[in-house]
């Protein structure tokens, strides 16, 4: 089996990274293929190559994270390419087309969000009111976001296990496991939709009201994403009621083992994170950028 180069990407500095792959991937020939490895994921690149290359490549995970992200990118070949989880799919081309019509920068973190945003919970006494749409909008992203799906991988597969020791006994957890899939899968959709549409577009935003961009602002582009995004928030929520019910506010029973204890003591403070993140996307966030929209789209 032939060797395939690996692009460490941390090592690259950071206005080179992106550059140095493209250089890379123009070099191969139709079947080629070689490996990034970084310390985020690099989905803003797979977007960017969208964009400027066009749908001649795949794209497969290897490794996706907490601490390394892999992933082999491969040029078409010229011959029709076999329909596979790896190949792009329409919907991320244009959502590529998109990104790229409003002058999306495509860049990835060259640091921690840890290093920029502190995280802290949001709460009452922060009013979310005062701080700038563009700080508010990293903030969900790079604390919350990062909380949400660390928290996910540790309660999806602890909540399988759980089900499969304890569900004879207490049918409840069967019947959470088997929700939940599509739960989980429907909360990392809606952050996909705030971290390569509605970021985007409000950095463009923000930057044109700066006076720092010149491209012309077309209406109502985040109106039909943020529609979307409010209706997800009310399944969300009503899969949150549901969870709650099912496992009475959460409470193990008294003879519970650890892990059945330890799941639900997660489960509840995800459930305390997300409630207030909905709170915030819908009361704060989404108001200030339909507004901006608005105001500038005139």
């Amino acid at each position: 089996m032939a060797t395939i180069e690996v692009i460490n990407v941390t090592l690259i500095e950071p206005k080179l990274k992106h550059p140095t792959i493209f250089n890379r991937f123009d070099e191969l020939v139709s079947g080629e293929s070689f490996m990034i490895d970084n310390d985020h994921d690099p989905k803003p690149l797979y977007y960017e190559l969208i964009g400027e290359r066009g749908n001649i490549f795949s794209w497969e995970y290897i490794e996706k994270g907490p601490e390394r992200w892999t992933v082999i990118i491969t040029k078409n070949s010229d011959n029709s390419v076999i329909e596979s989880s790896t190949t792009i799919s329409e919907t991320d081309v244009k959502k590529a087309e998109f990104l790229k019509s409003i002058g999306a920068q495509f860049k990835c973190g060259d640091s921690t969000p840890s290093d920029k945003y502190e995280y802290f919970p949001i709460s009452a006494s922060q009013d979310m009111n005062k701080w700038q749409l563009d700080y508010l909008v990293n903030h969900l992203i790079n604390t919350h976001h990062a909380y949400m799906i660390s928290t996910i991988r540790v309660v999806e597969g602890l909540t399988k296990e759980v089900a499969d020791h304890h569900g004879e006994n207490c049918p409840e957890l069967v019947r959470l496991s088997q929700y939940s899939i599509s739960f989980y899968e429907n909360l990392l959709s809606h952050i996909e939709k705030m971290e390569t549409i509605v970021k985007p577009t409000l950095d463009f935003l923000t930057s044109k009201k700066s006076g720092n961009e010149n491209g012309e602002v077309l209406p109502n582009i985040l109106e039909k994403t943020i529609s979307n995004m409010q209706k997800d928030n009310i399944v969300i929520a009503e899969d949150l009621a549901y969870f709650k019910r099912l496992t009475k506010n959460y409470s193990a029973p008294a003879d519970a083992c650890n892990s059945h204890s330890y799941l639900y003591q997660k489960l509840s403070e995800f459930d305390a994170d997300l409630q207030l993140y909905i709170y915030a996307e819908n009361d704060i966030l989404f108001p200030k950028a339909l507004a901006l929209e608005k105001e500038l789209s005139k």
